[in-house]
């Protein structure tokens, strides 16, 4: 059996190799009859050895080869594509390709058409959301509902970066569930503080200061929907502020924030009555909606967003 997966989702991608893997694996021999080559370098003469190779003690083993469209050694390549068209009952051939590929190659629709493809697309949120529910789940630990929304737009792109925020948030919280501090905390610290900016000009109404900070955020690399995930967030902390300030309850241990941060949203939150954030909090609800919709284009929503704010 040949396999031919490809795509930006590095994660479910191993995910799945992981699942053909169990089939070679067994606790006496390891990893024995499980075989990996890199596809960069690899010769036709090579794979066609191991190809030939009996598994140990096993009637069958497994061979994986990594960036094979990686190799600019073309005959190689075309060597190799010829070896792979062929069943061989000694061995399954799994080719994994992770980088961006030029799907016009013949190389790549060679391997379409004589494997079991499958292309692994980055997860959207909602689907992104519920893989970061799985993951927790797998090392040991919960998230709220909050926390993993917040994650899923820190961390968009990159699903093994994302388990590894994942493990160090579990073994942070192993006795306790995952919460929105603890990702601004370990996962967003950075970033945030830029948020941060942005928010404090807007609070402070002064429009260019926050289109230069917007400027900035998107320059950085940070995409829009993680802007605005971020600026929805931070009004949450304000409204819970703003509520305690009309109580005169305000203290970092009441509202649940890091007391650093806190003191930071208690400056901001002074600046505005609890009906004034409860409507800006409805306000960026409906951006929101706007921006996943596609209703408006997420960097002229944000500016306009600025604008509206520093009316």
């Amino acid at each position: 059996m040949l396999y031919f997966f490809y795509g930006q989702d590095e994660w479910g991608m191993k995910r799945e190799l992981r699942k053909i893997e169990e089939g070679f694996r067994n606790d006496e021999l390891g990893d024995l009859n499980i075989v990996r080559l890199d596809g960069a370098t690899l010769s036709a003469g090579s794979l066609s050895t191991e190809m030939m190779t009996v598994g140990f003690l096993s009637p069958k083993k497994l061979i994986i080869i990594e960036n094979l469209l990686a190799n600019k050694r073309t005959e190689q390549v075309e060597q190799i594509l010829d070896l792979l068209k062929f069943d061989n009952p000694a061995c399954d051939v799994v080719v994994i390709e992770t980088a961006k590929l030029d799907k016009r190659t013949v190389a790549f629709k060679t391997l379409q058409k004589i494997a079991q493809s499958r292309e692994f697309l980055p997860p959207d949120q909602f689907k992104l959301v519920q893989r970061i529910n799985e993951m927790t789940a797998t090392h040991g630990s919960t998230i709220t509902k909050p926390a993993a929304v917040l994650l899923a737009a820190a961390v968009p792109n990159d699903s093994l970066r994302l388990e590894q925020e994942i493990i160090k948030l579990a073994t942070y919280r192993s006795e306790s569930e995952i919460n929105e501090s603890d990702i601004q905390e370990m996962v967003t610290s950075e970033v945030n503080s830029d948020v941060f900016l942005f928010i404090e000009s807007l609070a402070r109404r002064r429009l260019e200061k926050s289109l230069r900070a917007l400027i900035k955020l998107i320059q950085s690399g940070q995409n829009e929907n993680y802007i605005l995930t971020m600026v929805v967030w931070q009004y949450r902390q304000l409204l819970i502020v703003r509520d305690l300030l009309d109580r005169k309850e305000a203290t970092a241990s009441k509202s649940g924030i890091n007391p650093y941060v806190f003191g930071k949203v208690l400056s901001i939150a002074e600046n505005y009555s609890l009906t004034q954030l409860r409507d800006i909090y409805l306000y960026l609800e409906e951006i929101d909606f706007q921006m996943k919709t596609g209703r408006q284009e997420p960097k002229l929503a944000l500016e306009l967003l600025a604008a509206g704010l520093c009316a």
